[in-house]
This record gives C-alpha cells, sequence and structure tokens, in this order.
C-alpha cells in the first residue's frame, strides 16, 4: 500500500493520518494472525527487528556519513507483549531529507542548464515537475525501457528549446497556488501574463520557419500553452489554438499516420478532450468567444446594419479602405475591438490578450491580403508602442523590446514594402504610409529597425507624399488611423527629425 501526498499541507490532514494508523493497525493484526495468540514460545521464534531510533548528531558530526553502533538495552511494547533485548542496535548516520516543491528545499542550476533565469521560482518548479508531476503521471508516459518519457525526453528537450521551457513553467505556474510559488495573487497573474506573451511570441515567429513549424518542440509548446489556459479559465483562448493544433498536426502527416511518438500522440488526444470539456464550460460563461473564422470574408455593398454601423466607429482612415471592400469582415472587427480599446485607456491593450492573439493569426492567414496583413502588424505595433510611451518603464521589463526582437523580420520587410501602397493598383493613399512610416521609424529605435532604414523611410516619405512638410497636416494624417494623443510628442519629434534630415544638405549648399 502507497500513501500518496501531492501537497504539503496534506502532511495535517486528518484523513491521511487516519491512512497511516489504519494501515499500521491492519499490519498488527496480519502479524499476529500467523501466530497463536497464546503460544509464547512460537512468538519467540519470529525474526527479531532491530529498533530503529533517530539520534540527534553533534554539531561537528552534522553532514558525516560514519556509522556508529551502540549497545544499549531498550524495550518496546508489541500490544500486550513486552519484548525485551540486551543487544539492540542502535545506528546513527547522517540524514539528509528528500528534496521538496517548496521554498527553502531548491535545487540550484550551477551549470545554467535552464533556459530562463535559474530564480527560486524556476527551480521550484523544475522540482515540482520532476518530482510530484512526471511520477504521478508515468502510467500514461512510458517509455521503451520502462522509464519516465517525461524526464527522460520531454524535459531534456525542454532544457534544449527555451520556447517549450518556458510554456512549461507557464503550464505548472498556472496550476498552483500563488502561495506556493512565493507571491500573492495579483503578482503571479502579472507574471502570467508576461510569460504567455513571451511564449506567444516566440511561438508565432517559430511558426514562420518551415523546418520547425511542426516539430516536436512546437507542437508541445502548444499544448503546454492550451493546458495552461484551460487551468486559468481561458477558455476562449483553448479553442482557439485547438484550431491551429490541428493545422501543425496536419503539416506533421496526421496524428495516425506520422511519425509522432506515441506519448505525443496520446497528448494530442488527451488535449483534444480537455477542448471538448474547456467548450462546454464556457458556454456557461457570458465571456466573448474569439473562435475565428476558417475563411475570411469580404463584403459586398449594400453593407448590412450591423457592420455599417460597425464601420461608422472606426477611424476614417480603416472605414474608406472597409467601404473599398478592402479589407475582410474579420479584420474591420477586430481594427474595431482595437478602436474601442484604445478609448478605454492607453495601457489597455495588453490587458486584453484576445486581441493580440487574433491580430497574430490574422497575420499568418494564408487568404489574407499583404494590406490586410501590413495593417494588423501596424495596429499591433500602435498597441505596445502606445502602452510603452504611457507606462514608461513602469511595465514589464524588456517587454517591448522582446517583442520588437520577434518580429524584427516582418518590421523590416515591412519597411521595405510599405512604400507599394503608393502605387495606384493596390493603393491604401499617403495618409497610411504615413502612418506606417510614423509607427516603424518612432517605435523602431532599438527594436530591431536599424537607424539607416529609418532615414531612409523618412526620405521617401518626405519626396513622395509632400503634404508631410506642414506639422498640421502630418498630424491629420495620423488621425485618420489608430490614435492617441499622448504620442503627440512622438509624432512632433519624428516630423523636426525629417525636416532636419532633408533640409540640413541644402541649407548647407546655400552657406557654401
Amino acid at each position: 500500500m502507497f500513501i500518496t501526498y501531492t501537497h504539503v499541507d496534506q502532511l495535517k490532514s486528518r484523513a491521511k493520518k487516519w491512512q497511516v494508523s489504519s494501515y499500521q493497525n491492519q499490519r498488527r493484526k496480519e502479524l499476529k494472525a500467523t501466530l497463536p495468540a497464546t503460544d509464547k514460545s512460537a512468538r519467540s521464534k519470529r525474526p527479531r527487528v532491530l529498533t530503529w531510533k533517530q539520534i540527534p548528531q553533534e554539531a561537528g558530526n552534522v553532514g558525516s556519513d560514519q556509522t556508529e553502533e551502540r549497545s544499549t538495552a531498550p524495550s518496546w511494547d508489541d500490544d500486550d507483549d513486552r519484548v525485551k533485548s540486551e543487544d539492540v542496535r542502535v545506528a546513527v548516520v547522517s540524514w539528509e531529507p528528500h528534496l521538496q516543491a517548496a521554498p527553502g528545499s531548491l535545487r540550484c542550476d550551477p551549470f545554467n542548464s535552464y533556459p530562463m533565469q535559474s530564480s527560486g521560482r524556476v527551480q521550484l518548479t523544475v522540482d515540482y515537475y520532476t518530482q510530484i508531476y512526471a511520477p504521478m503521471n508515468l502510467g500514461n508516459y512510458q517509455d521503451d525501457h520502462g522509464g519516465n518519457w517525461l524526464l527522460s525526453h520531454l524535459f531534456r528537450m525542454a532544457v534544449q528549446a527555451d520556447l517549450l521551457f518556458e510554456a512549461t513553467m507557464l503550464f505548472v505556474w498556472s496550476q498552483l497556488p500563488a502561495s506556493q510559488l512565493g507571491s500573492s495573487p495579483e503578482e503571479l497573474q502579472q507574471t502570467l501574463l508576461s510569460l504567455r506573451g513571451s511564449v506567444m511570441r516566440k511561438l508565432h515567429h517559430r511558426l514562420t520557419v518551415p523546418r520547425l513549424c511542426c516539430d516536436d518542440v512546437t507542437i508541445h509548446t502548444v499544448l503546454a500553452l492550451m493546458a495552461g489556459d484551460f487551468h486559468r479559465g481561458q477558455d476562449d483562448h483553448v479553442e482557439l489554438h485547438r484550431e491551429g493544433l490541428r493545422r501543425i498536426v496536419d503539416l506533421r502527416g496526421g496524428l495516425s499516420t506520422s511519425d509522432m511518438p506515441p506519448q505525443t500522440r496520446y497528448s494530442v488526444t488527451a488535449t483534444e478532450m480537455m477542448c471538448d470539456y474547456a467548450i462546454q464550460r464556457r458556454s456557461r460563461s457570458p465571456k466573448t468567444n474569439i473562435t475565428p473564422d476558417s475563411t475570411l470574408t469580404y463584403p459586398t455593398h449594400p453593407f448590412p446594419p450591423s457592420l455599417s454601423k460597425v464601420l461608422s466607429a472606426l477611424p476614417e482612415g480603416f472605414s474608406d479602405l472597409a467601404l473599398k471592400t478592402r479589407l475582410s469582415i474579420q479584420v474591420i472587427r477586430l481594427l474595431y475591438r482595437m478602436s474601442k480599446t484604445v478609448e478605454k485607456g492607453p495601457a489597455e491593450f495588453p490587458v486584453d490578450t484576445s486581441i493580440a492573439v487574433e491580430m497574430m493569426r490574422l497575420s499568418m492567414d494564408s487568404g489574407a491580403r499583404p494590406l490586410e496583413k501590413a495593417i494588423v502588424t501596424l495596429s499591433f505595433v500602435f498597441g505596445r508602442f502606445l502602452f510603452d510611451v504611457t507606462t514608461k518603464g513602469r511595465g514589464p521589463v524588456n517587454s517591448s523590446r522582446r517583442t520588437y526582437q520577434s518580429m524584427e523580420t516582418t518590421l523590416r520587410t515591412l519597411c521595405q514594402s510599405i512604400f507599394e501602397q503608393l502605387h495606384p493598383i493596390d493603393c491604401a493613399g499617403r495618409d497610411f504610409v504615413a502612418w506606417a512610416v510614423f509607427l516603424l521609424a518612432s517605435a523602431g529605435v532599438d527594436y530591431g529597425v536599424p537607424a539607416s532604414m529609418q532615414r531612409d523611410m523618412l526620405r521617401r516619405l518626405y519626396v513622395s507624399a509632400p503634404a508631410v512638410r506642414c506639422s498640421e497636416a502630418f498630424l491629420e494624417m495620423l488621425r485618420k488611423f489608430l490614435w492617441h494623443e499622448k504620442l503627440m510628442p512622438c509624432a512632433q519629434e519624428m516630423w523636426e527629425r525629417t525636416m532636419e534630415q532633408n533640409n540640413t544638405p541644402q541649407v548647407d549648399k546655400e552657406r557654401g
């Protein structure tokens, strides 16, 4: 019989103590039943069990591995019979407690093998995963050699991939109470949001690499991300990522015909069942669903009243593009949600993670037009840039720096292609290009857009859009799209930089 403990508080549980006492009494009765109750001579033939007593060591011998034998004459009671011994051996050995998943008893990481900073919370999580979670799930994750696949394969793979390691930390932290992790609920919530954002950014970048988009690291990252969302009650995110998981599995060759390990196939199947439960649970919740449509739908004139109402609330520039049937209904509704979020406050964008998730999904949709992908990406940049400007360092450390670094390739490509929107075919207009250059040249400082590329964009904007040479006209261009008055100093600074960059050579020539 094994009495298991899954939480340190169970050491004080009356139910667990009752189990221990019941087991001890049962063993005594079984031992008595093997011998006649009145046959003391037969009872005396039982093998003698040496008593074991933990004797405190002296201060100087703590940690010693020496074993000392002492001769003493203790006695003990066995129910009604008293057995005495004149030579009972008492072993004095050094005692080391088992590792526990609790603060104060953590393993260190002397070789810096973890892909993220080895803080106390990370070490605690590693202990919990390797000593509690993995052994509890051994029955479902046994490898070919009878070992624990979670430790021999999955955890080893996570140590070599920062994306999967962070997703594993997110999965475990979403299950444990804040007190066990040594933090308050509010602090833990902020930590989870920051870590989830990091995982999403790295996952989004990994999905753009063909040879990595459907490997084991990507699949198990999505599984851990979905499990974490499920434990935090974010059922709408669970269903959203379910569609992405299915696409990744299809790219791998299908669940039954691919080369995935059987343990991975089991995890995917179990996650599908978890999604079914999350959908049922969400149906009883008033939260708004963010389930994506399978295909993008483009409106035709005349627009229905519901869509016309949405367009009336959009910024003028986006509304004009929508009226020209240049934007899908999904992008229009996403821009509407983004506009309402900005109206609530400049720091509201990172709070509603569903908007960022939907933006990432649409930016990767193969059916979306280049203009739509550019709008979605720039809207995401706007939300992060506005948050940085308004918080001024009060937000998560280096949060936006990591965001832009993960989008570096996308942003550089956008810097080179944005001026194509000035061409007569598929033209979005000079106002949109001015708004895009403002975001890419302002928010991109130290975030992956090199200074030379910024100067080139400002030069091309100065030449192709003469209206920007007037500061008031330039601000009117920006206000036609996502905008907040908190960005006014940034816009003024960029305009002055543009004028100085393009006027200085002419002034020098005149002076010469």
